[in-house]
């Protein structure tokens, strides 16, 4: 659901102004269980007074010796470099699939022999999920089959939970958990198992649209439930965002450039079944548009980029109508056979007379 939405205005270039909204979807609070990656060692516990050429590279513990060959620096016949030794230990933890790193670095009588002791972690055999309904799991289920029989990394487990759960909060399982376990299968694999805890599927319950002078209350909630979100539907991030984004968008387009989303409360019955939202709005002063200026590579007069542009000085400055019209500018630069032009949309606001001067810098491609 939505926590807060951060809005930017004052700002140099109009793409500042062209809804500069991001919202932030709240989520299940419960923690995925995942396997952990160890903390690997920066440095190799060798002697610094070892000297000499590296006179062999010895590789233990892995199977995949290629690809950890092709980790390391460190080549045979160059400087032993203690440094460098401790760069490649970072490196080989750095590959998927590993548990340990050590190294042994051994004066001989023509220099210093490495051996690396690589430890791996167990390959996966395969990857099964319990619980949850197959229409809401069948990406995983896809995805989870390009990682049968691969090197082990928790990082992409994790991820893989993590895309669970956001899926299922997608389809209003706001409460859905993830958990994440390993089972041994005894031929030094391991089988992951992905535990899905739907919890119930929420609908909206009522909803509170405050703070608006400008706009009406129905306009407002028309526009949220052309975007999903709407009482007796059920409740999604994606839908609740672009439902506040489009409100706030409505905004901008009648010259509130610093409209944003207030104070927000979201409450849940006691059987988590539905959900009650209050949203209000600050909807801040109305701008007009001041002093209109096209300059630079020109392939037109000027009347005729005004039209295009479809605004004019002391009309609501309405970025969507802005947007629009600079997308007509580089259609005209294109039927001039002049190529798509380069358009810097640059903003001047002032604050006392609430008016935005707007200058669009045109360059040749």
């Amino acid at each position: 659901m939505i926590r807060a939405i951060a809005h930017r205005t004052r700002a140099a270039r109009i793409g500042l102004l062209l809804v500069a909204c991001a919202c932030k979807p709240a989520s299940s609070t419960t923690p995925t269980t995942t396997p952990t990656t160890p903390t690997p060692a920066t440095a190799p516990t060798t002697p610094q007074s070892l000297h000499g050429p590296v006179v062999s590279i010895e590789l233990t513990g892995t199977t995949r010796e290629p690809e950890v060959q092709s980790a390391l620096t460190t080549s045979i016949g160059a400087a032993y470099d203690a440094t460098a030794v401790a760069r490649d230990v970072r490196a080989l933890w750095r590959l998927r699939g590993i548990s340990d790193v050590q190294v042994d670095a051994r004066q001989t009588a023509n220099g210093v022999a490495l051996r690396y002791r690589i430890v791996e972690l167990p390959r996966i055999r395969k990857i099964e999920i319990q619980g949850g309904q197959a229409l809401y799991t069948t990406t995983t289920r896809i995805h989870s089959a390009d990682l049968k029989d691969v090197p082990q990394d928790p990082r992409i487990l994790k991820q893989l939970a993590e895309e669970l759960r956001m899926e299922l909060n997608s389809h209003a399982f706001l409460d859905a958990t993830v958990d994440t376990r390993l089972v041994d299968t005894g031929d030094g694999r391991v089988d992951v198992v992905l535990t899905v805890t739907e919890g119930p599927k929420v609908t909206l319950a009522a909803l509170t649209l405050r703070g608006n002078t400008k706009l009406k209350t129905p306009e407002l909630e028309a526009l949220c439930r052309k975007h999903g979100l709407a009482v007796g539907q059920p409740v999604t991030p994606a839908a609740t965002q672009a439902a506040l984004l489009a409100v706030i968008a409505r905004y901008h387009d009648i010259g509130h450039i610093h409209a944003e989303l207030g104070p927000t409360s979201e409450t849940r019955s006691a059987d988590r079944t539905t959900l009650t939202a209050s949203y209000e709005f600050r909807e801040g002063a109305a701008y007009r548009l001041g002093k209109l200026v096209f300059r630079g590579a020109l392939v037109a007069p000027l009347r005729d980029y005004e039209k295009r542009l479809g605004a004019r000085p002391g009309q609501p400055f309405n970025t969507s109508q802005l947007a629009r019209g600079i997308d007509e500018i580089r259609a005209l630069h294109r039927q001039r056979n002049a190529g798509e032009p380069n358009i810097t949309p640059m903003t001047t606001i002032d604050e006392k007379t609430k008016k935005v001067d707007l200058t669009l810098e045109i360059a040749k491609p």
